[in-house]
Formats: structure tokens, C-alpha cells, sequence
């Protein structure tokens, strides 16, 4: 009894965790068994904005709480001590900083250089990029996590009036969201967003080998690979969401090892609050929990998980034992099995059930595919193009590849622990996709799949990278090793430079679109089927499918907006083969078009018609609607 006091508190406290442990586990068994599928989804759309909002609280009251922490990190990084000869001497104000704030400062210098200079600023997946931007909207204007099919914008006013529940989570519309609410709506801040979450990618790596290894060429080298990696380039600047997957699944290891390292409350309470909210970015993402676990488990049976820390950081215990020694920590358990344990396990789990339950909720949807979306008949096809994706040096260079593997087996030995949890964290999220039937990286725009096995392979480099210039001694090994980086890279400019085919019709489609508006006034209407983009540029769209499935809505709208109703002739009207293109074909047949404007890109036809009434109107159901 004194032991279970002196750990839990008292029997309050106890009875507490069970009854809310049960009302959490009643609630993912009401909303997965009893709750049909649409209707959990449309209360995911009014609930997850506001778990959103709370997880993003939360964490930022963590990190007010490590505020303390951060600055003494900063400091150390950037200012010499005061009472250091070189501090001391005449020409202080050049010696007061650090050598390795100054290389950093420099790698994020030509990094904002490189992300705004080099790749085209483009969409690269459509129309997914143009829906993550339509459901910030919606989040930050009218408080639903939902796509939007029928809007309005009357004097400045917006309306959702139609809204679908999206498959993919909603953690990147809701930072677009933020940032609609606060600067407005306009799809260019969701490129600007994702430039500045491929600095924060290199910052998270930088600190992540900083704390496993102490080694600062090691933590520099892993910011220049992760810096340098082309596709990381390349989809840094497009509004896609595997960006920011990547920085909050990278940021919540960060967390997790920091918390190793210290054993304290308030890294614990951080780690909580930010793991969570990294699941709502890809469905994939929910893999950060098994890779937690796989860390623990590490720690603990390794002992010497990291090194000390040498005044450089935060104020830290030692993992274990000093000696080198691999001897099993159980430190771990002991602090995790208290009232604060307990209770952080309980925050994690609250702040979990929207995504698990969303997860649920979109389960049966095919994501377009005919037949399985999992099957283990895709892994030779898959494993054969991601597998070579990382040796042939043609999208990813072979060197940062080849230092990767120097920093896996390698090293020193108590970073033998850290250095397995790269690895598995690699073998997660590059293993995913290999069952996946869209997951081959050259099918399609899915190379935007690799992003999220970035991390640990820049991390790995950057320790393989430390490795050899301790092997070759000397600062000219330094000097060596960041130009062979550097001259290794150099060849893949023009990859980065490159628009690309793929996609190319999507693209003009929404090209022409955005100067198409330009030719009819902004109290208009228009039907097609990517309502999505149009919204996001204040024009009111709806599915062009209304036009067959509800032809009472199309004429109150000829009535709302006499003469200003219009049809977009998209990319989808462009393939017979594609179901969309039914739903042209009956807006052809059932209405008169007028040719407003028109554009040709290949075979390709785009065009917006204003749309009127035949004397006689086709009754529906000839054609689907989706």
C-alpha cells in the first residue's frame, strides 16, 4: 500500500484513470460498432476542427512549459560562454558565437535560397493538393472538416452548403487553416507554409543527431543532406501534405529521445501532446506509435541509450551506466508507472480517438483502386522500383545512400540503440508502401510517398558522415566530405528545376481555370467538377453532377444568378474512358452551352460555357453522378 501511495497518490486518483480509461474505450467501441459509417463521418467533420484546436493548445502549452529548456538550447548553439578565453578576448563580438550556430545558420540560409530558387512552385498531385486548401477553408471559416461541393460567396460572405467528408486526415488542412484565418484565403500561403516546414524538417534532423550522438559535424552533415535531397526540394514547394508528415513524425521522435534523456514531466507532457496530432497528417502516420514503442523497448535494453551531455544542451541524467557497457535500463518503467505516466498515456489516448476513429470511418473506401488497396502481390513490383529509388542515383543521390549505411553499422557503440531506431523507422515508412498497389514511387506522382522515409536516412548520413571524418582526421576531412555532398548533388539541379510531364493536363486544366474567371463577373456561378479550386479563388462552384442528380437546384440557381450560371469543361470531360466523363456528356445533353472561353493544350480541350435551358430538359437518370 505505501508503495502504490507513494506512486499513484490515492485511491481517487486510481479510480479516476479506470473511469476514464473506460469512457474512451466506450467511445471507439460506440463510434467503430454501433455508429454507421456516414453518420460517424459527418461527426468527425463537426468534432475533429475542435480536437484540432485543443491538440494544437496543448502543445503549444508544452512548449511554454520547455520554454526554459529551448532558450538554453539556443543559447549554447549559438553564444560561446562568457567566461571563455575567446569570449574574453578584444574581438569579442565576432568569438561570442559559436562555430556550429554559424554553420547552421548558414545551411537554413541556403536552404530558403535553394526551396525558393530552384523547384517550380506547382501543384504536383492533383486535385488532392486543392482539397487538403478547400477543407482549411472550411475549417477556418465555417468550423467543418469537410471538402466542399455546392459554395457560395454573396458580398464577401462564404456558405458551405455541400460538404463530403475527406479520406486523408486533416492535419495539414488545419494548418492551412490557421493561416487562412489569420492573413485569408489564398492557396499561395499553403506553398509558403510547406517552405517554411522543409526548414523546420532540417531543424528537426540538425537536433536529432545533436542528441543522439553529441557529434556537431554529425548533426551539421544531416541538415545539409536533409537540406539537399531533391525530392524534398521538389515537394517542399508544392502544397502536398507528406511535408509536414514528415517534420511532426520526425519532431515526436525528437520529443520521445528527449524525454529519454531526462526523465522529465514536462518532455513527457510534450511528447503526449505532439504525437497525437503527427497521426492527423497520412493515414500512415498512425506508424509513429509502434516506432515509440520499438524506441522504448530499445532503451531499455540497450542501457546506454545516449551519451551524456556536455554542457552544450539542457541539464540531462546519464542513461545508465558509463562504462560502455550494454546493460538493460529499467529506469524506464519506473517513471512511466506513476501518476504522471499514467496520465500522459491517458492524454495520448484522448487526443488519439478522432484519428482512430476517422481511420475507421474511411476504411471500406477503394482510394481508386479496382481491387485491393493491400496485398502482398505488389511487394516484388514495389520493392523493385523503391528499393532501386535509394541505389541508382538518379532521383535520390547514391552518396547520401552510401553514408546512410556507414552510420547504420558504424559508429559508436552506445549509439547503437538510436542508430536501430533510424532504421526502423526507415523500414516503417518506406515498408508501408511496398503492399501498397499505388505505393511503386514511380507511379504516378506517389515519389511524394519517399518524403517520409527522408528523415532517418539524412539522419543516418549525417552519423556515417561523422564516422568518416573521424576515420580520416583532420579539417581538410571536414572540408572533403561537405564537397563530395555538395559536387554530388549538383547534378540533380536540373531534376529539381523540372516542371515535369506527369500531370501536365491537370495542370493546364488548372491553369486555364484560374484565367478563365477572369472573364465573368464575381456574382456567378460555376459547375465542375473540381469545386474545390474555384472556391479557393472566391468563386461559387458546385458539382457538376447536380446538374444530373438535382436539376432543381440548377434552375434556383438560373433564377439566383439570371444569366451567370456556367459550365467548366475540365480535365475530366477530356477522357471517355474516365466515369466523369459521363457526367459531361449528360450536362451536354440536357442544357445549351455558350462558349465563353476556350483553350487547347494538346488533345486536350478546356473550356467555361455560360449554361441556359433547353425547351425541353432530359429527365435524370441516365447518368451517374460520381
Amino acid at each position: 500500500m505505501k508503495m502504490f501511495s507513494r506512486s499513484y497518490g490515492n485511491r481517487w486518483f486510481l479510480s479516476g484513470l479506470v473511469v476514464f480509461s473506460l469512457l474512451l474505450i466506450a467511445v471507439l467501441v460506440y463510434g467503430t460498432v454501433f455508429l454507421p459509417s456516414k453518420t460517424l463521418q459527418l461527426a468527425l467533420m463537426k468534432g475533429i476542427p475542435w480536437s484540432l484546436r485543443l491538440n494544437f493548445f496543448l502543445i503549444a502549452m508544452a512548449v511554454v512549459f520547455c520554454r526554459g529548456d529551448i532558450s538554453v538550447v539556443l543559447r549554447n548553439l549559438f553564444l560561446r560562454e562568457k567566461n571563455s578565453e575567446k569570449f574574453q578576448s578584444k574581438r569579442r563580438w565576432r568569438l561570442a558565437l559559436r562555430t556550429e550556430g554559424v554553420i547552421l545558420i548558414f545551411i537554413l540560409l541556403m536552404a530558403l535560397l535553394l526551396i525558393f530558387q530552384a523547384p517550380v512552385r506547382t501543384h504536383r498531385i492533383y486535385y488532392d493538393e486543392d482539397i487538403y486548401a478547400d477543407v482549411g477553408q472550411n475549417i477556418a471559416y465555417v468550423n467543418q472538416a469537410g471538402s466542399c461541393d455546392f459554395g457560395t460567396f454573396e458580398y464577401g460572405e462564404y456558405k458551405a452548403r455541400w460538404l463530403d467528408y475527406n479520406k486523408d486526415p486533416c492535419g495539414w488542412p488545419f494548418l492551412i487553416s490557421l493561416v487562412f484565418q489569420v492573413f485569408g484565403v489564398d492557396e499561395e500561403y499553403a506553398f509558403t507554409l510547406n517552405n517554411l516546414i522543409y526548414i523546420g524538417n532540417i531543424l528537426v534532423v540538425f537536433f536529432m543527431v545533436r542528441v543522439i550522438s553529441l557529434d556537431r559535424f554529425a548533426a551539421a552533415s544531416a541538415a545539409l543532406v536533409m537540406a539537399l535531397i531533391p525530392a524534398h526540394l521538389i515537394w517542399s514547394n508544392t502544397a502536398a501534405a507528406e511535408p509536414s508528415a514528415l517534420f511532426f513524425v520526425g519532431l515526436s521522435l525528437l520529443c520521445f529521445f528527449i524525454y529519454l534523456r531526462t526523465g522529465l514531466l514536462r518532455h513527457l507532457f510534450l511528447t503526449a501532446a505532439v504525437v497525437p496530432f503527427a497521426c492527423q497528417f497520412r493515414p500512415e502516420s498512425g506508424f509513429i506509435l509502434p516506432l515509440l514503442g520499438c524506441t522504448a523497448l530499445l532503451h531499455v535494453a540497450c542501457g546506454n541509450f545516449f551519451f551524456k551531455e556536455d554542457g552544450s544542451g539542457v541539464s540531462v541524467r546519464s542513461a545508465s551506466h558509463d562504462d560502455g557497457r550494454w546493460l538493460p535500463n529499467l529506469d524506464f518503467f519506473k517513471r512511466i508507472a506513476t501518476r504522471q505516466g499514467w496520465m500522459a498515456g491517458l492524454v495520448l489516448l484522448f487526443l488519439l480517438c478522432p484519428y482512430l476513429l476517422h481511420l475507421h470511418a474511411v476504411g471500406g473506401q477503394s482510394w481508386g483502386a479496382t481491387g485491393p488497396k493491400f496485398s502482398a502481390d505488389f511487394f516484388l513490383q514495389n520493392l523493385h522500383v523503391n528499393g532501386l529509388y535509394y541505389l541508382n542515383n538518379q532521383s535520390f543521390p547514391l552518396l547520401f545512400t552510401l553514408l546512410a549505411f556507414v552510420g547504420l553499422f558504424s559508429g559508436e557503440r552506445r549509439t547503437f540503440g538510436a542508430r536501430l531506431v533510424l532504421e526502423t523507422w526507415f523500414l516503417f515508412f518506406w515498408g508501408i508502401f511496398l503492399f501498397f498497389y499505388a505505393g511503386s514511387y514511380d507511379y504516378g506522382a506517389d515519389e511524394r510517398f519517399a518524403l517520409l522515409s527522408f528523415m532517418p536516412l539524412a539522419a543516418l548520413a549525417g552519423l556515417g558522415a561523422g564516422t568518416m571524418k573521424k576515420i580520416l582526421k583532420g579539417r581538410g576531412a571536414a572540408f572533403g566530405l561537405i564537397f563530395l555532398l555538395v559536387f554530388s548533388w549538383v547534378q540533380f539541379l536540373p531534376l529539381i528545376r523540372t516542371e515535369g510531364e506527369e500531370a501536365w493536363s491537370s495542370r493546364y486544366d488548372h491553369r486555364y481555370a484560374r484565367a478563365f474567371i477572369e472573364k465573368i463577373p464575381r456574382r456567378s456561378i460555376v459547375l465542375t467538377q473540381t469545386p474545390d479550386m474555384f472556391l479557393l479563388w472566391g468563386q461559387s462552384a458546385i458539382q457538376s453532377y447536380a446538374a444530373i442528380t438535382n436539376p432543381e437546384v440548377i434552375q434556383d440557381l438560373m433564377r439566383r444568378y439570371p444569366g451567370q450560371v456556367y459550365f467548366h469543361q475540365s480535365y475530366w470531360c477530356n477522357s471517355m474512358e474516365d466515369p466523369q466523363w459521363d457526367i459531361c456528356q449528360g450536362v451536354r445533353e440536357r442544357y445549351r452551352l455558350e462558349k465563353i472561353a476556350v483553350a487547347h493544350e494538346q488533345a486536350y480541350t478546356y473550356g467555361l460555357y455560360r449554361l441556359s435551358r433547353k425547351e425541353k430538359i432530359i429527365p435524370a437518370g441516365g447518368s451517374g453522378c460520381r
